[in-house]
């Protein structure tokens, strides 16, 4: 598959993550909310009836594209998940040592997402290579030397922080003091994402272009109120080249993942291995401020999944609320479950 790529350059964000309240930020921005960002991009440049042609075909399950999850870059490296399966080891038993620091690792270089796809076991991986953040991100030797230079000398790539506030009550003028999370990012550094698309036309591609655009001037994430989420899209020349799904027995979402009734089986697959995560929010738009959007569970990117026939495996749903048979606001509140596969080279003990 070709993947096209954007770069999101910017240096504090507050991506929310639920449960855990303001003062807690992740450190990327899921694929599930990027096009939530796109639809109300698209919204607020051409209207509602326009984006609902727009997503009619999402909404049928073909879609026009399919966006994966943002994750970190360094100069010129870009980092993917790294698969939940360590693999099989060629060099032999692994100590109690190294499966702790196999486990902290949630961020693989190129070159060596490349290699686990092939079937290179995580251990092997981590005997020969480098962990940078506190051994959360596994890099080769080669791509060491296209870090940044304040990164090769042990600068985070980013950094997560709390920023202290004052909220004053109107009637009684008492302060109260609460925090916001945030992610910062060092110089050269930030996020990517690729989109997969189904038929790469002109008119999709500019489409695209325009939508990273409008995002550029109204910023991602959370908080943007007070500073933060301001960046630019960059899209990048370069493509990426991966295996589809139908060319392996096993493959890896870069995307969340909400499968199908019919997708079920790839989660009983013998080595499958996935993680549950479980997503609400906000809705912003003008007819529904203050309502949350229903809860969905998902599968979280960097999971091991059988085989798939689909392009883009998952499904679009509905989250819009719903009290006692009652529908609160008048338009649906899609949330994105459709994912880019990435076929795996057998199965990883």
């Amino acid at each position: 598959m070709t993947l096209q790529t954007w770069h999101i350059q910017g240096s504090s964000f507050h991506f929310g993550r639920l449960g855990l309240g303001q003062e807690v930020s992740a450190s990327t921005f899921p694929s599930d909310s990027l096009f939530g960002a796109f639809v109300a991009a698209h919204a607020n440049l051409f209207g509602s009836a326009k984006t609902t042609t727009f997503l009619a075909p999402f909404k049928a399950g073909t879609p026009s594209f399919c966006v994966t999850s943002t994750f970190p870059y360094a100069g010129d490296v870009k980092f993917f998940p790294a698969p939940m399966r360590f693999g099989t080891s060629k060099t032999g038993a692994t100590s109690s040592i190294a499966l702790k620091a196999l486990k902290k690792i949630e961020w693989l270089s190129a070159d060596l997402f490349n290699a686990a796809i092939r079937g290179t076991s995580l251990v092997d991986l981590l005997a020969d290579n480098t962990t940078l953040q506190n051994g959360k991100l596994l890099v080769s030797q080669t791509e060491v030397r296209k870090l940044p230079p304040a990164i090769q000398t042990g600068t985070p790539i980013y950094q997560m922080s709390r920023r202290p506030r004052v909220t004053v009550a109107r009637t009684s003028a008492k302060s109260t003091l609460f925090h916001t999370g945030s992610v910062h990012y060092a110089a050269d550094c930030g996020l990517w994402f690729g989109v997969q698309y189904a038929d790469q036309t002109t008119a999709t591609t500019a489409l695209l272009d325009t939508l990273c655009l409008e995002l550029s001037d109204a910023g991602l994430g959370g908080e943007r109120n007070v500073g933060y989420g301001n960046c630019t899209f960059v899209r990048q020349a370069a493509t990426l080249q991966l295996p589809t799904a139908q060319e392996r027995p096993y493959w890896t979402n870069l995307s969340r993942f909400l499968p199908q009734q019919a997708e079920l089986s790839s989660l009983k697959a013998a080595q499958a291995s996935y993680r549950l995560e479980t997503i609400d929010g906000w809705i912003t738009s003008p007819q529904s401020m203050g309502q949350r959007k229903r809860r969905v569970n998902m599968i979280g990117t960097g999971a091991v999944l059988g085989s798939t026939a689909s392009v883009f495996p998952g499904s679009m749903v509905d989250v819009a609320p719903h009290y006692a048979n009652n529908r609160p606001i008048s338009h649906p509140v899609y949330r994105m479950g459709h994912t880019v596969a990435i076929g795996l080279a057998g199965a990883q003990a």
